[in-house]
């Protein structure tokens, strides 16, 4: 069938020359781009307005405002989740009104829709390296929801200088304090990190290539989070966190 170059709608080109790896959805960032007629949206910079916080609509949407706004996120989930980590965060905010969207929500994701006019063609690039080394980056965003106050987990683990694996999603319990949701945080990106390390020193012993070393860096932009994780007796004033969440300092 010859070399690979599209796959799932995943297209795919390789470059031996420079030993580089390309994977893009131009094409379906553009068919939807017009599916929705989105193509006129003026370009912004970001997928997310800084500072806005999204809440449940106190008004019923239409039938039809419904169906819309769930096409739309289904056909922006399906790219935010394969070649598009940039849009993931936004999209899975939005995700969490399509059972009722108001303008607000509407707004929110013609936003999405504006930055992916302004960037229809980016993708991910993998470059072949003599060593492979992964680096997964935590983050949290503090009581989020105005709901009920939970806190948004979010992940991205990096083979190099290319993105993997990511992902982001409200996290289950209500955080009391930002170090309390960065450590909650850090146990998600923990389990992505001891799964991907040893997927990779499984490939590495069938594959023969080198792997720069058995340990992963995580890295947290909290240091009460990053104290927590690595000294059991660091501050008696949060006791109260879940045993669960201290898979971290196991692995440390």
């Amino acid at each position: 069938m010859g070399e690979v170059s599209n796959f799932l709608g995943n297209e795919i080109i390789i470059d031996k020359k420079e030993k580089s790896l390309f994977i893009h959805q131009k094409k379906y960032t553009r068919k939807i781009l017009q599916q929705y007629d989105k193509t006129g949206s003026k370009p912004v910079g970001t997928p997310f307005e800084a500072g806005v916080k999204l809440r449940k609509a106190v008004t019923q949407a239409s039938q039809t405002e419904i169906r819309s706004y769930q096409q739309q996120i289904g056909s922006l989930l399906y790219l935010a989740l394969k070649t598009r980590p940039d849009i993931t965060f936004a999209v899975s905010k939005c995700s969490r009104y399509i059972v009722n969207p108001d303008s607000s929500h509407f707004k929110a994701l013609d936003r999405i829709w504006a930055y992916l006019n302004k960037y229809p063609d980016l993708g991910l690039k993998y470059q072949c390296d003599a060593q492979v080394f992964l680096k997964v980056y935590s983050d949290s965003d503090w009581a989020s929801s105005l709901e009920d106050r939970k806190s948004t987990s979010a992940f991205v683990s990096m083979l190099n200088t290319a993105p993997i694996n990511w992902g982001t999603k409200l996290q289950k319990t209500v955080a009391l304090s930002s170090t309390e949701a960065e450590y909650m945080a850090l146990k998600s990106a923990t389990s992505e990190a001891v799964y991907l390390r040893n997927m990779l020193l499984y490939l590495s012993e069938k594959l023969k290539f080198k792997v720069q070393n058995n340990f992963i860096t995580i890295l947290v932009d909290n240091l009460s989070a990053k104290d927590l994780s690595e000294n059991p007796t660091y501050h008696n004033r949060l006791k109260y966190i879940d045993i669960a969440y201290h898979y971290t300092r196991e692995y440390i």
